[in-house]
């Protein structure tokens, strides 16, 4: 890294904490401390598997024929407590909808198991 830029970043990182007036020194002694412990958390080993989740969605907000309805129905099987009762809720709006809207649902059946992953671990 270029000396001094690491410093000017956590002048303007201190200056949006709403931290006026810290000298150079003062701002190096930080930055200094700072890289310790990230230093020191980096040493660390992991004792156990931390299951990671990445997520990524595409939001599209379309008004066809009453989507709001179908929207709502769909939000529902997100909101369920276990997988189990995911699919059963999925399972309800997929034969709803079928014959309306059959490309929705062909797609949403295709990704269906991928979506519902999330609940397939404990919560910490």
């Amino acid at each position: 890294m270029v000396p001094g830029v690491f410093t000017r970043r956590m002048e303007h990182l201190v200056k949006s904490l709403g931290i006026e007036g810290m000298s150079a020194d003062q701002v190096s002694v930080m930055a200094k401390e700072l890289d310790d412990h990230v230093s020191w958390f980096r040493s660390q080993s992991l004792e156990r598997e931390y299951p990671v989740i990445w997520v990524d969605a595409l939001y599209e907000d379309i008004r066809f024929d009453g989507k709001d309805s179908f929207a709502a129905r769909l939000k529902t099987i997100w909101l369920q407590p276990t997988k189990e009762t995911a699919l059963q809720v999925a399972r309800m709006v997929i034969d709803e909808y079928r014959d309306r809207f059959p490309q929705a649902i062909t797609i949403s059946e295709e990704g269906l198991e991928n979506a519902l992953q999330y609940l397939s671990y404990s919560s910490f």
